[in-house]
């Protein structure tokens, strides 16, 4: 019996290679429904998820600022602040990134530059009235700060391509080998911006590009997707189970065993680990991002929460205890 099972495990172990190669998240999920359903002795299908939307659309997501320039008279009265280039610049719409990360950047050296002049105001702007100016643009620009930093991510063309909808799930080395893709990066640059530390542009710019690299976001959540899809289908499965009732329950147990250790224990439950894991990292990042600024978003088009993942593979993993104490098996760590 054990060299047969040996050899069924061998077998499957080359069909399942065969197929990583084409969709290894498909593949993995395949193997596992196949060797679940030798235990439970019936064929298991599993039925592809339905894809969904990830955001919602861009302008759903934009926080509409309050719009003012400074003319030409006020920023001249202002030449011994320092801020004539700069706001002769941001009202030509000079910059390389995208508008709210330029806007960013200018804001943040402007509120500079003006609370400067302020607390030590030249003598050449003293009973001119620029102070009032000067007042008026601190106070502007700082209301727009948490609208910025919440546009320079949530309404950001990177954050549209890293939560493409149509990216693929990942396959158990990819669970293993990709991180978030960058974006704990780049929002780690924006929250010591909003703490005090000066935004480099060069910096913004080559953590931007490399959130826009790739669809990571949405692989994550379209892998976590597949996972409670599937799982959901299996834990149903096993709780239906009729096995080791009977003469056949040594036989039954051994099997149910072998695929529990070497499959579920080895394999799968690894690769829902770290899809739980990176999965919360995503949520947490972005939920403290909304936090700092105090605008809540409503970007996400599905229903998604990485909570969700969680309790199916606490629902599956009980499903298992459940048919081992019925086959008279101990659970938890390998002998």
């Amino acid at each position: 019996m054990t060299r047969w099972l040996l050899g069924l495990a061998a077998a499957l172990s080359v069909i399942a290679a065969l197929s990583l190669r084409s969709d290894p998240a498909a593949a993995v999920w395949d193997d596992y429904a196949n060797r679940l359903g030798r235990v439970l002795e019936q064929p298991l299908t599993l039925t592809p998820v339905a894809p969904v939307g990830i955001l919602t659309p861009r302008s759903q997501r934009r926080v509409a600022l309050t719009e003012s320039r400074t003319s030409l008279g006020k920023a001249l009265a202002l030449g011994p602040c320092g801020l004539v280039p700069l706001i002769a610049g941001n009202n030509n719409s000079l910059g390389k990134v995208a508008p709210a990360t330029a806007e960013l950047v200018y804001t943040q050296q402007a509120l500079r530059l003006a609370r400067a002049c302020v607390a030590q105001p030249p003598a050449a702007i003293q009973g001119t009235g620029a102070e009032d100016g000067l007042r008026a643009l601190i106070a502007h620009r700082q209301s727009l700060w948490p609208q910025l930093l919440s546009n320079a991510v949530f309404a950001a063309p990177e954050f549209d391509r890293y939560f493409q909808s149509s990216a693929a799930a990942l396959g158990p080395d990819q669970v293993t080998s990709t991180g978030l893709g960058g974006l704990d990066d780049y929002l780690a640059i924006l929250g010591a911006a909003d703490a005090g530390a000066t935004l480099e542009l060069s910096a913004l710019e080559q953590a931007a590009q490399r959130v826009q690299a790739a669809p990571t976001g949405a692989t994550w959540i379209n892998s976590q997707r597949l996972a409670r899809h599937h799982l959901d289908t299996l834990t149903a499965a096993i709780d239906a189970h009729r096995l080791c009732q009977g003469p056949r329950t040594p036989e039954q147990g051994l099997l149910a065993r072998t695929v529990f250790e070497a499959i579920y224990l080895d394999q799968v439950q690894p690769m829902l680990t770290t899809l739980d894991q990176r999965g919360r990292r995503l949520h947490e990042l972005l939920s403290t991002h909304q936090q700092q600024t105090g605008i809540v978003v409503d970007w996400l088009a599905t229903d998604w929460h990485p909570d969700q993942l969680r309790q199916a593979t606490r629902a599956h993993a009980l499903a298992w205890k459940n048919l081992l104490t019925a086959c008279g098996l101990p659970i938890g760590t390998k002998p």
